[in-house]
C-alpha cells in the first residue's frame, strides 16, 4: 500500500511540474469525476402569502468511469475574485437545500448549500437535493469536487501560498473542482417595480427570451428546429410590440407557451422548457401595456 501511495505522488509531481515550478507546492486533483445532473422543476404557492414558488429537485449521477468520489455539491452563489461572470447570481437568502420538501417557502437569514451525507462514489446515483426559491428558473451554473487519493496540499517555498491560490483554489470560477450548466433560480427578467409594488416587464422582457432561446440551445437543450421556430416567434412578437400591436404580441408569447408544451420532451429538452416557459408566462403576465391600455 506504501508503495502505491508513493507512486501515485510521484506520478502526480512529474504532472504538476510540468505545469508550475517544482519549489512551491503540489496540490489533490479534485476534479477527476465526470458528474451527471437530471433536474425536474415544479411550481407551488406560499399558503401563508399567496406568492408563487420553486421546487428545484437535483439527481446526482457519477459515472462509473470516474477516478473519484464526489464529495460537495452547489448551486454556486457567486464566483470566487478575479473572475467576471455576469450571469452568476447573488441570492438574496430565501433558498435552501433539504432531502425535504418543505410545506411553505423557507427564509432562512443565509442560504445554505449542500455537502453530501457521504462521499457519491463512481458509479452510484443520488436524489432527493432539493431547493426551493421565489426565483424564476434560469440557466445556472453547478459546481462539484471530488475527493483525491491524498487530500491535503503539500506546500513549500515562501510563494507556496500564492501558488496554492492561484495553481488551486482558482482552478475555476468557484473553487479547484468542476463546473458546468443547468437550471436553478436566477433573477427576473429586465424590468421595475411600480408604485403598487407591482414588477413590470417591456420590450426588455421580450429580448431577454430572445437571450434565452440562444442560450438554452448553445446548451443543446433546443433542437436546430425548435431553435429557429421560437426565434421565428419571439422576432414576431418584438414586431407587434414595436408597432404596438400589444393584443397580438401577448398572444404570440402564448403561442410560445403552447409550443413548448407540445415539444416538451420532444425538440425541447426539459431544461430548456423549464428556463423559457416560466420566463415567458411571467413577462406575458406582467407586460405593462395591456391591450386594454392601448390608445
Amino acid at each position: 500500500m506504501k508503495g502505491k501511495v508513493l507512486i501515485l505522488m510521484g506520478l502526480n509531481f512529474i504532472s504538476l511540474f510540468s505545469q508550475v515550478p517544482p519549489k512551491l507546492f503540489i496540490a489533490p486533483e479534485v476534479d477527476q469525476f465526470e458528474l451527471g445532473i437530471n433536474v425536474s422543476i415544479r411550481d407551488s404557492v406560499d399558503t401563508l402569502q399567496g406568492k408563487t414558488f420553486f421546487i428545484y429537485e437535483y439527481i446526482l449521477i457519477n459515472s462509473s468511469t470516474s477516478q473519484q468520489p464526489i464529495f460537495e455539491f452547489e448551486i454556486p452563489r457567486r464566483s470566487r475574485p478575479g473572475f467576471s461572470i455576469s450571469d452568476v447570481y447573488y441570492y438574496k437568502g430565501d433558498t435552501v437545500f433539504s432531502k425535504y420538501v418543505p410545506c411553505k417557502i423557507p427564509n432562512p437569514t443565509k442560504a445554505v448549500w449542500i455537502k453530501l451525507d457521504s462521499s457519491l462514489t463512481p458509479g452510484d446515483t443520488v436524489s432527493g437535493l432539493i431547493l426551493v426559491s421565489r426565483d424564476l428558473p434560469d440557466i445556472s451554473y453547478w459546481y462539484a469536487e471530488g475527493i483525491d487519493t491524498f487530500y491535503f496540499p503539500i506546500m513549500f517555498g515562501e510563494e507556496a501560498e500564492d501558488s496554492l491560490d492561484k495553481y488551486y483554489y482558482s482552478k475555476t470560477p468557484f473553487g479547484p473542482g468542476k463546473y458546468g450548466r443547468t437550471v436553478g433560480p436566477g433573477p427576473l427578467p429586465p424590468g421595475f417595480y411600480g408604485a403598487d409594488s407591482v414588477y413590470y416587464v417591456e420590450g426588455e422582457g421580450l429580448y431577454h427570451i430572445k437571450d434565452r432561446i440562444q442560450g438554452c440551445y448553445e446548451e443543446g437543450w433546443l433542437t436546430d428546429r425548435a431553435k429557429r421556430r421560437l426565434d421565428n416567434m419571439i422576432s414576431r412578437a418584438i414586431r407587434h410590440y414595436e408597432n404596438w400591436r400589444i393584443s397580438q404580441c401577448l398572444r404570440t408569447l402564448e403561442q410560445i407557451m403552447d409550443y413548448l408544451l407540445r415539444e416538451r420532451g420532444l425538440q425541447v429538452k426539459e431544461e430548456a422548457f423549464y428556463v423559457l416557459y416560466y420566463r415567458t408566462k411571467f413577462v406575458e403576465e406582467h407586460f405593462l401595456f395591456q391591450p386594454e391600455r392601448k390608445k
